[in-house]
């Protein structure tokens, strides 16, 4: 990576004059044409400034730079995705690297699906509502810190050998248990978002309630090794909702920002009796040891580590190489698993970025290879009613 910047500065270095009025024309004619920029922006940039534009630290210049003038296929693509998802830019400045950075992940989603289509690839990638981000304001700004001591206390192995046999496959959208996926935004919630779907579950599989469970009570109220946007551990969002209380959304809606917390006790719906975390270190081991959870309690939350093409992943069974060593940064929520006859065995995924993510938000990973921590530690719960009566897995 480091040969490929400072390659990147020696070209940038030798660039003609004709090349940079070349770049601050395509710039000029394409931004100052089309409407995804607010009121507020100016439109009295010199030439230069506009050239200076991919220079602006602030929006990645190195990815910037590397990008060769764009195609009118490919500024005609920018043009429908900013309407498609509705992005409005404050001045010219940012949308031209706004711009930069999805066509250069789109040339790069290109190249994957080609060696998709040649069989070389498991999954597809597409553009969504992340695409115009840099992959260091994915990171701060919707994924979670390294939250985990992976030392914690966890629950002995030795209480999963009274579950029953996992099932072959299970989908546990199609038994009503799982709710609509939600939009985390600017936020790194994911795991409060994880949570809450996992309590939705069991509500739902309980009969206590079909309503969707806060996520904003848990980014606000719980504290302990949590950090509300900047990420938490779903065990104790758990342990918080032992006395805490199960709010719905409609009672405690999602903001997207940490806020004091502040709830009326008389709308709890329910109550965590019992949290649960498991750590697997085998891999085979871990693989079988969560089916037999999945198929008896129902949506369950896991970490992982998301890297950049998870964040376009639109299709198939996702896998990758270059993260099983690296701490997780992410939750979701494990609503299934099954397998593909081309691709193997999965586990299903819901997400919380939104429905343009994966397939209507939701994704396939594949199982049994510990693929970016994914079978490293799982939390899930048991929960009661609001007059404390538990609820079985059974």
């Amino acid at each position: 990576m480091k040969i490929l910047f400072i390659l990147s500065a020696v070209l940038c270095a030798l660039a003609s004059d004709r090349h940079q009025q070349q770049t601050s024309g395509w710039i000029r004619q394409n931004i100052r044409s089309n409407n995804h920029i607010s009121s507020s922006s100016s439109s009295s940039e010199s030439d230069e400034q506009l050239v200076n534009i991919l220079k602006t630290k602030t929006y990645n210049p190195k990815r910037c730079l590397l990008v060769p003038e764009p195609t009118a296929d490919e500024l005609h693509e920018f043009h429908q995705w900013a309407a498609q998802h509705s992005k409005q830019y404050s001045s010219e400045r940012e949308q031209s690297c706004r711009m930069i950075n999805m066509i250069y992940k789109l040339r790069d989603i290109h190249a994957h699906n080609k060696r998709f289509d040649e069989g070389k690839e498991t999954f597809k990638r597409a553009l969504n509502h992340l695409s115009d981000l840099t992959r260091k304001e994915v990171k701060t700004q919707i994924l979670m810190e390294d939250v985990f001591d992976w030392n914690r206390p966890r629950d002995s192995l030795e209480n999963l050998k009274e579950f029953p046999e996992a099932r072959e496959a299970v989908d546990y959208r199609d038994e009503n248990y799982v709710g609509q996926v939600g939009q985390q935004g600017k936020c790194g919630s994911c795991w409060a978002w994880s949570s809450a779907a996992v309590l939705e579950g069991q509500l739902r599989k309980c009969g206590i309630s079909e309503e969707p469970v806060s996520v904003q009570n848990m980014v606000d109220c719980v504290t302990k090794f949590c950090r509300g946007c900047k990420g938490g551990i779903p065990y104790e969002a758990f342990a918080y909702e032992k006395t805490g209380g199960i709010l719905t959304a409609a009672k405690y809606p999602y903001f997207g920002k940490q806020h004091r917390c502040s709830f009326n006790r008389s709308d709890i719906i329910g109550y965590v009796d019992q949290p649960f975390e498991y750590f697997f270190p085998e891999i085979p081991a871990a693989e079988a040891y969560m089916r037999k959870i999945v198929s008896s309690v129902g949506p369950i939350s896991t970490v992982l580590y998301a890297n950049d093409n998870f964040e376009d992943y639109a299709t198939g069974i996702f896998t990758a190489t270059d993260c099983n060593r690296k701490a997780p940064n992410h939750a979701v929520t494990i609503v299934g698993y099954g397998t593909d006859p081309k691709f193997g065995d999965y586990w299903l995924l819901k997400n919380s970025w939104g429905t343009t993510w994966g397939e209507n938000g939701f994704g396939k990973i594949a199982r049994g290879k510990n693929m970016c921590r994914f079978e490293s530690r799982v939390f899930f719960a048991q929960i009661a009613d609001k007059n404390r009566n538990v609820c079985s897995f059974e």
